[in-house]
């Protein structure tokens, strides 16, 4: 019984710690954004304690091939297989999540 409610609290632990990384890494296909906040108001945590949480739970390296294929097939698909789309990056300050005015980004 102690085996189960340990297992039932892991499931409960990864269920939250995905939920937090995919709000605060989104990879936006339809809009060909991807935003990375710190932080999030009502957000039960940090990037970078998801980042120490994912180490914990050895799924840190999970979940950067995962965003390293969201980004392969929101960049690089496109541009190998017409029709060309273009990408824009907003910068994204860290503290309060207020996109960086720039001049140009070309």
């Amino acid at each position: 019984m102690l085996e189960e409610r340990s297992y039932e609290l892991k499931a409960t632990a990864h269920s939250h710690l995905d939920t937090l990384w995919r709000s605060l890494v989104v990879v936006d296909d339809s809009n060909k954004s991807l935003t990375i906040n710190g932080s999030l108001a009502g957000a039960p945590g940090t990037l970078a304690e998801a980042v120490v949480a994912l180490q914990a739970y050895k799924e840190l390296d999970k979940a950067a091939i995962k965003l390293a294929r969201s980004l392969s097939q929101m960049m690089l698909t496109p541009r190998v297989h017409p029709p060309y789309t273009e990408l824009v990056i907003t910068p994204v300050s860290m503290t309060n999540n207020v996109p960086i005015e720039t001049d140009s980004m070309t």
